[in-house]
């Protein structure tokens, strides 16, 4: 099996070398939203009349200021007020990050589910790296949570791919081998293709490396995604051994939270699970 994947990933690299992998494009309204946030001269009114030109990603924008973590004193009702409490760059990664669900889609039955799946999932990284950024100087909220949502992006450029592939399609177990091998590359290609900032190009290939380690003594966004990721497979089954690999971690050995004992994993996610349900609900 291996031998296989090495054949099909050079294969793989060959194809989108030569133009024969169409990459997604981002969905234009990112662009327009981005442009808009990106233009020192816009107001925040002008910046809400953008991003109400879509009613649902006014709402959720709306949601996430009213979330625990960017709540106030006050309850938000407007996009306007919104935008003016969390800020121009918060904004901006978090308008991005909600928009992905759009490019999260597939006509194709047999990739439908697959891909809902991967969004639930981004969506459930992100929420968990905002959270774990609480505990990493330097690493702002937003921008951990927009590189939690892009960590598996590139099951959208792969399961349009594999398709060419029918007998890898008829097999689900592994169909989900050959995704947790490849995706990875293809997210990074995707990220640059999109021109993404430096900082999350590598996201998608090196946050499954548990033993990933950044130099020096900061954390960077890499080992914020791949300690979310443990951190969701702590919701689905508390596993001892997965609260091991995630001790064991050379990365969260250098997080605060680290020194608050061996339950620190699992009072994360109990005391931030409200935090963590609010801003899900809103990037989907």
């Amino acid at each position: 099996m291996e031998a296989a994947l090495n054949k099909l990933k050079a294969e793989m690299l060959d194809d989108f070398h030569s133009g024969k992998i169409e990459l997604p494009s981002m969905p234009e309204v990112v662009f327009k939203i981005r442009e808009a946030l990106y233009d020192k001269n816009r107001t925040f009114d002008d910046i809400a009349k953008v991003v109400q030109l879509d009613t649902a990603l006014a709402t959720r924008l709306i949601q996430v200021a009213n979330s625990p973590a960017y709540r106030g004193a006050y309850p938000i009702e407007s996009c306007k007020n919104a935008i003016s409490r969390l800020g121009i760059d918060v904004t901006r990664n978090i308008v991005t990050g909600i928009v992905l669900r759009s490019a999260y889609q597939s006509r194709n039955p047999k990739t439908k589910s697959l891909i809902s799946q991967a969004w639930q999932q981004s969506c459930q990284v992100g929420a968990l790296s905002h959270v774990i950024a609480s505990f990493c100087p330097g690493i702002r909220h937003d921008r951990a949570m927009l590189a939690g949502q892009i960590h598996n992006i590139g099951v959208l450029p792969l399961l349009n791919y594999l398709q060419q592939h029918p007998s890898l399609m008829e097999s689900p177990q592994r169909l989900q081998t050959v995704i947790r091998v490849l995706q990875g590359k293809l997210g990074s290609l995707l990220l640059k293709h999109w021109q993404f900032d430096e900082a999350f190009i590598d996201i998608p290939e090196k946050s499954r490396n548990s033993n990933y380690l950044c130099p020096g003594d900061k954390v960077d966004f890499i080992e914020v995604v791949m300690i979310a990721r443990l951190h969701m497979r702590l919701t689905k089954n508390r596993d001892p051994a997965i609260i091991a690999e995630i001790q064991q971690s050379p990365a969260f050995c250098k997080m605060t939270i680290s020194q608050f004992g061996e339950d620190a994993s699992l009072q994360l996610l109990d005391e931030a699970k409200d935090e963590i349900d609010t801003l899900m609900r809103a990037l989907n």
